[in-house]
């Protein structure tokens, strides 16, 4: 489809069948590496779903939605508000999910959380309903850390603050197991109860599906969780010809555009909502994209982002979207206070919690006015943590010599030279207990 086509469509006054191919996933963020954004130029952005669906919903000429319902690599909590988006988009138009399968013997739970959301869900004939649950694995790495020669030292507070258990624990812990158990349950229980009233049917309906899975389509139409079976060609025929639409119509919902946004392009000015995110872990500095993957999110370039929403007058209010398990005490308590600069101001936050916002990502929405999240977002992790890994022992065995001079008792607290001393401990019990206070 051209660029004139697109165009004719968002200014015409043609019906419109908007599109989300879930195929092509979802970003939370446009990368900021040249090479990955090109990799994902046809992905949409769950920002521009949200708007766009929201004015879509209020647009004459839109006639409903057809959401391709596949598994894909989204974490459940975004794939949660996309649901939430096509459930309300559905409030006002007509929707139809279609997936060839919700997954193959595997992983189709979170898409079919989606389908859910929409008022009428086909499934191929050869597909599948597979809702098994949900399995989390815990590894722990310090029998290999010790054959190496590295022996781990970490201090917590306290027995629910995990995450050096994966190099420091020689077995999984009660709090350690709990926590994990709690967390896979909360998961899927907040999808059956999210699928059964979505779908009219009671949780036991579903966790007949979830135990039960694969499940054919007989059985999936049994149960009441599909309406209909058929391939694509006949999914999108039957549903455009009850729409009264033509096979012409359709538009991918991130390439749509209302009229009042078009408008608003060419209107510069006027009140403004700033939307602030903090990606990764946090770090003090700059932080950004690690050569091996990953991104931390620098305190700096966090809190001047947010500065600059504090010193723009048009900006009358921010969203602050937080993704982060946490990081650094001291950077989390930086960008805090920022955020609470914005409301000594008179500017309202809003902290709105992505996949996960656990220990200092808990920490930085604090400062906000309201918080949201989704029923999958991992939060809390209240706690501090701090230690090294000390490769004495590595040295060793590859034969490397190593002597360290010091200047200052404290000055090798951290070296990986050498254990801790029990001054050592002191001094890092202390700073646990002072930050965790």
């Amino acid at each position: 489809m051209g660029i004139a086509d697109v165009l004719g469509k968002i200014a015409g006054d043609k019906p419109v069948v908007l599109e989300l191919d879930l195929a092509r996933g979802v970003l939370v963020t446009r990368p900021t590496n040249p090479f990955e954004a090109v990799r994902v130029i046809n992905s949409p952005t769950l920002g521009a779903l949200r708007t766009n669906l929201r004015d879509a919903a209020r647009d004459d000429r839109v006639v409903g939605l057809i959401v391709h319902a596949v598994p894909s690599s989204v974490e459940l909590a975004y794939l949660e508000e996309v649901a939430a988006l096509v459930e309300e988009f559905g409030a006002s138009k007509k929707t139809m999910a279609w997936a060839e399968s919700f997954g193959e013997l595997t992983h189709g739970l979170a898409a079919y959380l989606v389908a859910s959301a929409a008022q009428e869900i086909w499934l191929q004939p050869t597909g599948m309903l597979s809702v098994e649950g949900l399995e989390l694995s815990l590894t722990l790495l310090r029998g290999l850390l010790e054959k190496a020669g590295v022996t781990p030292q970490f201090g917590q507070r306290h027995e629910y603050k995990t995450a050096a258990n994966t190099y420091a624990a020689d077995h999984v812990t009660g709090p350690h197991r709990e926590m994990m158990q709690r967390i896979g349950q909360s998961l899927v229980d907040g999808v059956v109860d999210a699928v059964a009233r979505r779908r009219g049917v009671s949780p036991e309906v579903v966790w007949e599906a979830v135990n039960a899975s694969p499940v054919t389509p007989d059985d999936a139409l049994r149960l009441g969780l599909i309406d209909r079976v058929g391939y694509r060609d006949e999914a999108y025929a039957a549903t455009l010809a009850e729409w009264g639409a033509a096979p012409e119509s359709l538009l991918f919902a991130h390439r749509y555009t209302s009229r009042s946004q078009l408008a608003k392009r060419f209107k510069p000015g006027g009140d403004k909502v700033a939307v602030v995110t903090l990606r990764g872990a946090i770090v003090t500095g700059r932080g950004g994209a690690s050569p091996l993957g990953g991104q931390s999110a620098g305190s700096d370039v966090v809190d001047e982002h947010l500065r600059a929403a504090l010193r723009d007058d048009d900006i009358k209010a921010v969203l602050f979207a937080v993704d982060s398990p946490g990081g650094s005490a001291v950077a989390s308590d930086f960008i805090r206070r920022s955020v609470v600069r914005l409301r000594e101001a008179g500017k309202p936050v809003v902290a709105h919690m992505g996949a996960v916002a656990a220990s200092g990502g808990y920490y930085v929405s604090m400062g906000a006015d309201e918080i949201v999240a989704q029923a999958s977002t991992l939060t809390g992790s209240i706690g501090v943590l701090a230690g090294k890994m000390v490769t004495a022992g590595l040295y060793d065995k590859l034969g490397l010599v190593r002597e360290t001079i010091d200047v200052g008792a404290a000055s090798g607290t951290f070296s990986s030279a050498h254990e801790f001393s029990d001054d050592d401990w002191e001094r890092l019990n202390r700073w646990l207990d002072r930050v965790y206070l």
